[in-house]
């Protein structure tokens, strides 16, 4: 195989996907690795570069964390304010919202970091192998290794899309490789049930795009405990996660979305009594003006 081939076969071009599959070709080439060994350095490659925004990314999900409770404080008497129409109060609240992120150097917004970085990556593999993989590329029906030597086909042996549930499942133990506490019993259960679904949904995939899952499955489930151990933990300056005292009387706790609508609405709420304020002070100073005229007509 030579540079070139790709795009003559009609599969390198412009877009993401484009730019992968030249990725995948020219490690290809230029170390001569079989297919299966290509997909897996490439995936743990482009993995790696993505550490420097999961090491912030972990800091950000362990700062945002630590200051739960008095988030949740703060939330709450927002949601208050809201419901007795208090704009003043709301304002307030949500400046001090403000200020407690910027002091803690954290904020809701860059947990989309995560999915907005590693979504595109994951679309991207799974579309590229698949189109090779359908075409064929030719050397993919010799490009895997033991008992999958052809990527173009499923796993006829099931082994493939069992173990990458069972390595989604591993991951979903281990935690959230943006760090912070363990999910929530009924969303792992759900994620339970979803890598149990896998297995029949996914068994006809070619046995390409299972080399990419596995590889990043293992990337990712080695990432997290990595990024557990307190040695590493300082070294990155990622706070340690603090164990908050369970409330007497169990309460909903906000989540990221009723976090961010707390604090939007405040903000608005802040920007509307500056602007009453405003409109007052104008009214006042046109009245004034307009009794000074009054006198000096009289």
């Amino acid at each position: 195989m030579k540079y070139g081939d790709l795009k003559a076969m009609g599969l390198v071009n412009f877009s993401p996907v484009g730019a992968l599959e030249s990725v995948l070709e020219a490690v290809h080439i230029s170390t001569g690795l079989p297919w299966w060994a290509t997909i897996a350095v490439t995936t743990v490659a482009i993995r790696t570069a993505l550490v420097p925004f999961i090491v912030k990314l972990q800091g950000n999900t362990a700062r945002l964390h630590n200051v739960k409770p008095q988030l949740e404080r703060l939330t709450e008497n927002m949601k208050l304010a809201k419901e007795t129409n208090d704009t003043a109060a709301l304002a307030r609240f949500s400046s001090q919202t403000q200020e407690l992120f910027a002091k803690n150097d954290c904020n809701p917004l860059k947990s989309l970091m995560l999915p907005l970085l590693q979504a595109p990556v994951m679309i991207s593999f799974y579309l590229a192998l698949r189109d090779m993989a359908n075409l064929p590329v030719p050397q993919f029906r010799e490009g895997g290794v033991a008992w999958f030597t052809d990527l173009t086909i499923a796993d006829p042996t099931y082994v493939l899309p069992v173990a990458s549930s069972l390595g989604f499942l591993a991951i979903m133990e281990l935690g959230s490789e943006a760090g912070g506490v363990a999910q929530p019993k009924a969303m792992k259960n759900i994620m339970r049930v979803m890598a149990v679904a896998m297995v029949p949904l996914t068994m006809n995939f070619p046995s390409a795009i299972f080399v990419y899952w596995l590889t990043s499955n293992m990337f990712t489930a080695s990432q997290i405990l990595f990024f557990k151990a307190p040695a590493v933990r300082k070294f990155f300056n990622i706070p340690q996660l603090m164990n908050h005292p369970k409330p007497k009387v169990a309460a909903k706790q906000p989540g990221f979305m009723e976090s961010f609508k707390a604090s939007y609405e405040g903000g608005l709420a802040a920007k509307q009594k500056e602007v009453a304020v405003a409109k007052d002070r104008e009214n006042k100073m046109a009245a004034q003006k307009l009794r000074r005229q009054n006198r000096k007509r009289i």
